[in-house]
């Protein structure tokens, strides 16, 4: 994935560099999250190509929760959608291959 499929996805067309190095942040913090919550994640990624293309999305919604709720005051703990949820728990029950 690159910076360029993120804005695809949360259809951004300008060039902006405060805009981009928040999704870069964002992106990280998505991708950080989605590794620490899916048990054995890099084996279950060498292994399939579907289970990438499902991070992937994964992180992209993740990034627009972030992004479109960015200026809300911070009100308490929030939880991730029904979305991103399933597809943890997708990610996380994916079998490992020789297990």
């Amino acid at each position: 994935m690159v910076l360029a499929d993120i804005k695809q996805y949360l259809n951004i067309d300008v060039d902006n560099t405060v805009d981009d190095i928040l999704l870069l942040s964002l992106w990280e913090t998505a991708e950080d999250y989605v590794r620490g919550a899916v048990d054995d994640y890099d084996t279950k990624a060498a292994a399939s190509a579907g289970f990438i293309s499902k991070s992937e999305t994964a992180q992209k919604v993740i990034i627009q929760e972030l992004y479109d709720n960015r200026r809300q005051a911070n009100t308490g703990t929030k939880d991730y959608s029904y979305t991103v949820r399933g597809l943890i728990s997708q990610l996380q029950y994916t079998p490992v291959e020789g297990a």
